[in-house]
């Protein structure tokens, strides 16, 4: 239940209220998380710690969006999620 959820976003939210989101350009960054980066045992970054990684790699490179690639189960890593099981 969100009801007793301290938000903590007022700040972003006025801020966002400022502007014309549909008078600025936009740049996705299409991301695929089992295989842009790994651990250097070979294991995967959990969504946090990926997170931690990717937001000011997407952001120092000029993205204002990122876009995720299939999450769910699928029989082949490097089928990049489009062979769903």
């Amino acid at each position: 239940q969100l009801a007793g959820y301290p938000w903590g976003d007022r700040k972003w939210q006025k801020k966002k209220k400022q502007k014309n989101v549909y008078e600025k350009p936009i740049s996705i960054y299409e991301l695929h998380v089992g295989s842009w980066k790994k651990k250097a045992d070979g294991s995967f970054f959990t969504y946090r710690e990926l997170s931690e990684t990717v937001i000011p790699y997407v952001k120092e490179h000029g993205f204002t969006h990122i876009e995720l690639m299939p999450l769910t189960e699928h029989p082949f890593d490097r089928s990049w999620g489009y062979q769903t099981t």
